[in-house]
């Protein structure tokens, strides 16, 4: 079991691990096995290294490596391992040395270290829109509620830092994400079949907030790309 812990050496794939391999090879029951085995036969600082391992290497600097978020937790949510994701933060509250080992939003140890996305983040990159909500809600999961991935949570240092998932989707250009991440900050006013309103959260969007990220800011910036200039069109969610 402890040769789970091991990563790559040094070179184009350093910090890639055996459980960065299965999620990106989408091998859910093979994955949740190795969790288990390393949860039952490992220790804490042992469990830390292979959780937090993190895929630093030049390989993943380039697209679409580099938007999968670097680490185990990310490569789970960006490969829709709904079922692994629980087992983790199932474990990370029932079995000892496991406690402090997984957290959806720490920015030091589930931040990747090239983008700054944390699990939220990498799977508004990847347009998961159903994975978002399961990070977000974690339904079905009332025990884990406290465990739910903060959708305000801002990026950790790196080359996309300080940027909310709904700020994320807005520079990336992603209008879909973007619509569907802006619905959560949004409450219904009132709804007639097809037709609703909405009553939209301006914080993180009217530029007058704190800071430089604010979508109307990110919109409006001379290197935004065009399908992020494009939000600004009456075309996108009616003006």
């Amino acid at each position: 079991p402890s040769a789970a812990e091991q990563s790559h050496f040094p070179g184009p794939f350093v910090g890639e691990n055996a459980l960065h391999v299965l999620a990106v090879n989408r091998r859910e029951d093979a994955i949740c096995t190795a969790i288990g085995t390393a949860v039952q036969h490992l220790n804490k600082p042992q469990l830390e290294s292979l959780f937090w391992a993190q895929c630093s290497g030049g390989f993943f600097t380039e697209q679409p490596m580099a938007s999968y978020g670097g680490t185990v937790l990310s490569y789970c949510a960006v490969f829709c391992m709904r079922r692994a994701i629980t087992l983790l933060l199932s474990l990370s509250i029932k079995e000892g040395n496991m406690k402090g080992v997984i957290d959806l939003n720490s920015q030091k140890h589930a931040a990747c270290v090239h983008t700054g996305y944390l699990p939220i983040h990498a799977v508004v990159a990847n347009s998961r829109k159903n994975m978002y909500d399961f990070l977000a809600d974690l339904p079905g999961l009332k025990p884990l509620a406290n465990l739910r991935a903060n959708v305000r949570m801002r990026s950790a240092r790196g080359s996309h830092s300080n940027l909310s998932p709904m700020q994320l989707a807005c520079y990336l250009g992603d209008h879909g994400m973007f619509e569907h991440v802006m619905r959560r900050y949004s409450t219904i006013v009132w709804k007639w079949g097809p037709v609703t309103q909405y009553q939209i959260d301006l914080e993180g969007i009217d530029s007058s907030g704190s800071g430089g990220n604010d979508v109307m800011e990110l919109i409006g910036r001379i290197d935004a790309t065009r399908a992020t200039q494009e939000m600004l069109l009456d075309s996108f969610v009616e003006g």
